[in-house]
């Protein structure tokens, strides 16, 4: 991986790990409504 590039981090909810590692946190908060309103059975 090119140097300064960050990728985006998946599979974990450790923001300790997201900063320790360069990644790049999207905060999907706002969303939590929507996939609740839904029924994925």
């Amino acid at each position: 991986m090119r140097k300064g590039i960050k990728r985006i981090a998946y599979g974990f909810a450790d923001f300790k790990r997201v900063q320790t590692r360069n990644n790049f946190y999207v905060d999907k908060t706002r969303f939590i409504p929507l996939l609740e309103e839904n029924d994925y059975r």
